[in-house]
């Protein structure tokens, strides 16, 4: 579900094929041949996207987050414009500020980077772990902002995946 971009970037040669040869990793393309060594990916791999890294599912959909989600203190943060963009979702930020806004329906819930009290449409809330920045995204407790705009959120912790309907 999530990824590593591992062919040059200013490359836009279509892949031809890719094969594991020992230690290294063969990528072809129609003119260039790249070679990567496996255990450099595993580290670049697990620095990204560490084995606890929950899964998000959204209607029987897995989600894939180019900023993976996080757990902190027992709340699953993620990023705030993806998720909430795909449950059709208003996103709206205010970056003199810090807070972002989201509406569905009749519901608006606001909320500051770094503060944990938000507020439901207008009344204030404590949310348990505070929205984040993190790599430059906005991450915020999924379960918290779920359920105020009426959604189920239920945890799997065999699989470490979070259910959203």
């Amino acid at each position: 579900m999530y990824f590593i971009e591992i062919l040059y970037p200013d490359y836009d040669g279509a892949l031809r094929d890719c094969h594991w040869w020992k230690d290294k990793l063969i990528f072809r393309t129609s003119d260039k041949i790249f070679e990567y060594d496996i255990a450099e990916i595993r580290n670049i791999l697990n620095q990204k996207c560490p084995i606890d890294t929950p899964y998000i599912k959204l209607n029987d959909k897995i989600l894939g987050f180019e900023t993976p989600p996080v757990i902190e203190n027992g709340s699953t943060l993620v990023p705030i414009r993806f998720l909430f963009e795909q449950m059709g979702v208003t996103v709206d930020w205010e970056q003199a500020t810090r807070t972002a806004t989201i509406s569905q329906n009749n519901t608006t819930v606001s909320f500051t980077i770094d503060d944990p009290t938000a507020f439901v449409n207008g009344a204030p809330a404590t949310m348990t772990v505070p929205a984040r920045l993190i790599n430059g995204k906005t991450m915020v407790p999924l379960r918290f902002l779920s359920e105020n705009l009426g959604y189920t959120v239920d945890w799997d912790e065999g699989s470490r995946t979070v259910m959203i309907e």
